[in-house]
C-alpha cells in the first residue's frame, strides 16, 4: 500500500466528529466473552445467539486475502452502522457507511485482548477503487471490500466479521443496570466524579461535543471511559453469575447483530470459554496510528501514520500486541 503523499503542512481546519457508535461495537467483545464464565448453561443461550441476522457474504476472494497464521490468535472485525435493527433483512448493512470499524485481536494463549479503532476518515487504499476514506469501502464493495481494505491496512488477515446497529444500545446498557463512569470534565447535568448512567443518559453522555472546548477530543474521552464502566460492569460478578442477566442482555443485543456465516454460538462458546479468565485489565484499547487531518485533492481525510503503522502489522502478524506501546495521537 502506498503512502499519502500530498500532505498539508497546514491542514485546512475541520471539527472531526468521532464515531456516535464505538460504544456499542464494544459489545462485540462483549459477544466473544460474554458466555466464558457460565460453562454448560452457555449452549441454552445459542437459540437466541444463532438467530443473529448473517452476511449474503462476508469475505473477499483467497487470491486476495493475507495468508492465514499458524498461531491460534483471532482477529474480529466489527462494523458500526446505521442500518440493521429489529425487522431489517440482512444484508441490509451493504451500501452504508460505516461509523467505526474495531479490530478485536485474541492473542493465540487467550491470556489477552486488544481492541483497535479505526478511524472512519483514514485515508487508505480501497482495493480496486484507488484511495479514499476507509468508511467507503462498506459503499463500494460492502462487507467483503471492507474485510479487504482492513486487511491490506494491517496486512493480517480478518476471521470473523460483525455489524452492531447502534438502536441496540440503550436497551444493553439498561439491560446491566446502568453504568458507572468516573467524569473528568462535568457538563450539563452530568456532575464531575463517578456517575452512573442509564441508557438514554449513557446516549446523550457519548454524544456530547459543544459543551467542551476541544470537542471531539474531549467526546472520545469520555466514550473511552464508558466503555471501561461498561467492560467492568459486565465482567463483574454480578452480571457473569446471573443467569437471566446474560439472557437479558443476550436478548437485548441480537436483534441488532450481523455476522458472518462462521460466527455461530458455537464458535463464541468455544472461545469465550478459552477467555474464561479474562478479566479488565487483560483488554487494551488503542488507536491505528494517524498523523492528521490533510486534504487530499478537495477531500479533507485523516492521514495515516504509516510508519507506526508498520510496527502495528508486525505485531499482529507475531501475535505480540502486549508489547506494543501506542503512540500519542493528534
Amino acid at each position: 500500500m502506498s503512502v499519502p503523499q500530498d500532505y498539508l503542512a497546514t491542514p485546512p481546519p475541520r471539527r472531526f466528529r468521532f464515531p456516535l457508535r464505538t460504544v456499542l461495537i464494544v459489545i462485540g467483545v462483549f459477544l466473544v466473552v460474554v458466555l466464558a464464565a457460565l460453562g454448560a448453561y452457555a449452549y441454552g443461550l445459542s437459540a437466541s445467539f444463532d438467530s443473529a441476522k448473517r452476511f449474503e457474504k462476508s469475505f473477499p476472494a483467497e487470491a486476495d486475502r493475507p495468508a492465514a497464521t499458524d498461531d491460534a490468535s483471532q482477529n474480529i472485525l466489527l462494523i458500526g452502522s446505521d442500518a440493521g435493527g429489529p425487522g431489517s433483512d440482512p444484508g441490509e448493512v451493504e451500501g452504508t457507511r460505516s461509523d467505526t470499524m474495531m479490530v478485536i485481536h485474541v492473542s493465540g494463549d487467550r491470556e489477552s485482548v486488544h481492541v483497535m479503532s479505526l478511524m472512519k476518515d483514514s485515508w487508505v487504499e480501497i482495493p480496486g477503487h484507488g484511495q479514499d476514506r476507509l468508511n467507503t469501502a462498506l459503499v463500494l464493495g460492502g462487507v467483503p471490500l471492507a474485510v479487504q481494505t482492513v486487511e491490506g491496512v494491517l496486512d493480517a488477515r480478518i476471521d470473523r466479521v460483525a455489524s452492531v446497529d447502534f438502536e441496540g444500545f440503550a436497551g444493553i446498557t439498561d439491560a446491566l443496570g446502568g453504568v458507572q463512569v468516573n467524569n473528568e470534565v462535568p457538563f450539563r447535568s452530568f456532575d464531575k466524579g463517578p456517575i452512573t448512567l442509564n441508557g438514554k443518559q449513557a446516549l446523550e453522555y457519548v454524544r456530547e461535543t459543544d459543551s467542551f472546548t476541544d470537542g471531539d477530543i474531549q467526546r472520545l474521552r469520555n466514550q473511552q471511559a464508558f466503555v471501561k464502566g461498561l467492560m467492568a460492569k459486565f465482567l463483574s460478578a454480578e452480571t457473569l453469575t446471573n443467569p437471566g442477566k446474560i439472557t437479558e442482555l443476550m436478548s437485548a443485543a441480537t436483534p441488532y447483530l450481523e455476522v458472518d456465516s462462521g460466527f455461530s454460538s458455537g464458535y463464541a462458546v468455544g472461545l469465550g470459554f478459552e477467555l474464561r479468565n479474562l478479566r479488565m485489565d487483560d483488554v487494551t484499547f488503542f488507536t491505528l496510528p494517524v498523523i492528521g487531518p490533510a486534504d487530499h485533492g478537495g477531500e479533507v481525510a485523516i492521514d495515516v501514520d504509516w510508519n507506526q503503522v508498520a510496527v502495528v502489522r508486525d505485531h499482529f502478524r507475531e501475535d505480540t500486541l502486549d508489547e506494543y506501546r501506542p503512540v500519542a495521537q493528534p
